[in-house]
């Protein structure tokens, strides 16, 4: 008989938690509609802040200006973190009121990379989770600029020596030039002496050896004392040209009587080396014959064709300087009736 009070207990106490949680889900809901109705009705100038370019370890303060349409009067406690300081003002809202929040910081070290953001999270008074967040990016300048960003060589004619000059900007502090790698053994870097300028002059120099019309993409790379920057890559872009080529491409006779076909011109011209010509395709109805002429190699063509209507064929070329170049050269034209 003395457990009977606990047995009558038991329900009691069983209500009372069932009671408890009902209520604390009630809670949460209306929580958690108060933080989307909030939401929905705190309207911001911008919450993405977009700074630009900046330097590194540079000061910056920027502000966020909202406007409280919850129709209640609103304290807004945005969070200082991440070695920024945010403040509001005022510190509480009246409905339809404006505040602002002003946030200060500095940029990181490009250790963090060179493409940074911060998030500020925004609370309120009576929440725990956070209502909003305000998105700060910035892109960090190295320092170093280099002019142009790209050392460019075109047309380069194989067993030429080309060169160019790019120069690096340095920002005050900068850490000097220690050391070049370039990442082709037909590129050669030398540096200029320049004391106490902001900037370093550089001669590149190319001894092209490529292929005819390749395309070559390197750069080399220019170590400082600097930790943060262990390397400025250069890319470098060299564009080969052929070291021979024919002009024109397209032999176009026009309209013309049999046995009056006009003397055309084909030229082969060869860049720093000499060059041999060969004729390994020709029409049967086409005559070609050197023509002499200083500097240059030329050659004169003739139709000798009687059939009248259109007419269309190739002739192929063979030139031979370093390399064995077979260069088609088109021929058309026109045999009156």
């Amino acid at each position: 008989m003395k457990n009977l009070p606990l047995l009558f207990a038991a329900p009691f106490v069983l209500v009372l938690l069932l009671a408890f949680g009902i209520f604390h889900r009630h809670h949460s809901a209306l929580r958690n509609a108060q933080v989307f109705s909030d939401q929905q009705n705190i309207v911001w100038d911008h919450r993405v802040i977009d700074l630009g370019m900046m330097t590194t370890n540079q000061h910056f303060t920027v502000q966020a200006a909202f406007r409280n349409q919850t129709g209640k009067g609103l304290a807004l406690v945005p969070e200082s973190c991440c070695g920024m300081v945010a403040t509001v003002n005022p510190t509480t809202v009246p409905p339809g009121g404006k505040g602002i929040i002003t946030m200060t910081g500095q940029t990181f070290s490009p250790v963090e990379g060179l493409q940074q953001d911060r998030i500020v999270r925004v609370h309120t008074n009576a929440m725990i989770s956070y209502l909003d967040q305000i998105h700060i990016h910035y892109s960090l300048h190295p320092k170093w600029h280099p002019v142009p960003e790209e050392v460019v060589f075109s047309q380069v004619i194989e067993g030429q020596r080309t060169r160019e000059k790019f120069r690096l900007y340095y920002d005050a502090g900068a850490a000097r030039c220690k050391r070049i790698i370039a990442n082709d053994p037909r590129i050669n870097v030398q540096w200029e002496p320049t004391p106490g300028k902001d900037y370093q002059d550089f001669i590149v120099m190319f001894s092209a050896q490529g292929k005819p019309s390749e395309e070559i993409k390197t750069g080399f790379d220019i170590s400082t004392a600097d930790d943060l920057y262990p390397k400025i890559h250069i890319p470098v872009l060299i564009g080969m040209r052929p070291s021979a080529i024919v002009v024109p491409n397209v032999i176009n006779f026009g309209a013309f009587f049999p046995g009056h076909s006009p003397k055309k011109e084909i030229s082969v011209l060869s860049y720093g080396v000499p060059a041999t010509i060969q004729i390994v395709r020709l029409p049967a109805w086409l005559e070609v014959r050197h023509k002499p002429v200083t500097g240059k190699t030329v050659l004169l063509a003739d139709a000798k064709i009687a059939d009248p209507g259109a007419f269309k064929d190739t002739i192929i070329l063979r030139v031979k300087t370093k390399h064995t170049l077979d260069i088609p050269v088109v021929v058309i034209g026109y045999v009156e009736n």
